[in-house]
């Protein structure tokens, strides 16, 4: 969901990041919905295929709904990453 949102023209303007190529910004989307078919899949091995897809959106759902929430308040800790001081 992070990098999902870090694709995001209007929350990259929110966190102060500079603007992304189409390609970049096609890379993020890739890999945005690469991660979240690779969590789906992790539910469905680990809990069935009816139980892990519920399991998947309950999931998906109530994270997305907090990142939503707390991304305007919390964007030093999502940009942790990306924002360590050079040092030297």
């Amino acid at each position: 969901m992070a990098v999902l949102c870090a694709r995001s023209a209007t929350q990259r303007c929110r966190m102060g990041l500079p603007d992304q190529a189409p390609a970049q910004s096609l890379a993020w989307a890739l890999a945005g919905v690469t991660l979240l078919l690779v969590s789906m899949a992790a539910a469905v091995i680990a809990s069935g295929a009816s139980f892990g897809i519920l399991l998947w959106l309950c999931q998906a759902g109530v994270l997305g709904l907090l990142m939503i929430c707390l991304l305007p308040y919390a964007g030093a800790v999502v940009l942790a990453p990306w924002c360590w001081p050079n040092k030297g």
